[in-house]
């Protein structure tokens, strides 16, 4: 039961994570680009918001969709990683932050 529980912490911290680090790039480091910032966080953060309640009450059917919801934004940090150059920072943090929330969401909905 504690595994489950440190799996479901380690969830919430990477959905966190993810969330913030979005906010962070969209609203502070990308440069001036002709779609407005509020645009692109909602595009970039908004679907993060989805499983989130589902996530807070513990339901096994919110780790399978946050696990799909993953998906492009693995994509977006490798495509970042290797399409971009200078610093890769958080390409890194992106990426570290889906692998990891991708296996502990998985890991939790197999313990309920």
């Amino acid at each position: 039961m504690r595994r489950g529980l440190l799996y479901a912490r380690l969830v919430r911290g990477c959905w966190a994570g993810l969330f913030f680090s979005q906010l962070f790039w969209w609203g502070w480091i990308v440069p001036e680009m002709p779609v407005p910032r509020v645009v692109m966080i909602v595009i970039a953060a908004g679907p993060l918001l989805l499983p989130l309640r589902g996530l807070l009450h513990d339901r096994p059917r919110s780790y399978f969709w946050f696990n799909l919801l993953l998906l492009p934004y693995f994509v977006i940090a490798i495509g970042a990683l290797y399409a971009t150059g200078g610093d890769h920072r958080f390409a890194w943090a992106q990426l570290a932050l889906t692998v990891v929330g991708f296996a502990a969401a998985f890991m939790r909905s197999r313990s309920l």
